[in-house]
């Protein structure tokens, strides 16, 4: 009866996950790791809804993750899942790219005014967070003017963020070296 619950619960959530080579997950197992990935990592409620008594469900959430065959499980799952949508480490890194090197130059025709979103390459619309349009109206109504203010994801962030990965900063978070003596230390002391 379990089992078969198990079965449909998977089947009615899509389940078709590839077998670990190391082994074999139960279906109890499997579930929980895929309501794990579901849930935004939250043990308790993956244990809860894999069919795990609340009484012992953190308990058993907590002895899950800690088996190897289940967290092998995950990683794998979690990397089939960014695949399949397409999220990559090249894709990542050329989205802060995008932001780190955008040109406010390619936002603006050549007198100035803004283009329009379908004007824009991808690469410089990956930048854009949005654009605010204020309109101005005179008392009766008319529309007199407007305002459009551009705001883009943080540029100083995705340079950080690209320096890291690239290294830069290494040599900056090593720890100086100590020009203290222990043997001068001990003895003033005395």
């Amino acid at each position: 009866m379990e089992a078969e619950y198990l079965n449909e619960s998977k089947q009615a959530l899509g389940i078709v996950a590839p077998p670990l080579p190391g082994g074999m997950l139960n279906a109890r197992q499997q579930l929980f790791c895929e309501k794990f990935i579901e849930l935004g990592f939250n043990g308790y409620q993956a244990a809860l809804q894999a069919g795990y008594s609340q009484k012992n469900a953190g308990v058993s959430a907590n002895a899950l993750l800690n088996n190897p065959k289940v967290s092998d499980y995950i990683k794998q799952r979690k990397q089939q899942l960014l695949e399949e949508v397409g999220v990559n480490q090249f894709r990542v890194l050329k989205e802060l790219a995008n932001i780190a090197f955008a040109d406010i130059r390619n936002y603006y025709t050549e007198e100035g005014a803004l283009k329009r979103p379908s004007e824009l390459s991808a690469e410089a619309a990956a930048a854009l967070i949005c654009v605010d349009v204020f309109e101005m109206f005179d008392t009766e109504g008319n529309k007199v003017g407007e305002t459009k203010r551009t705001r883009f994801h943080d540029k100083m962030r995705a340079l950080e963020m690209l320096g890291r990965y690239l290294g830069m900063f290494e040599k900056d978070n090593k720890q100086k070296p100590a020009d203290v003596n222990i043997f001068e230390v001990t003895l003033n002391l005395k």
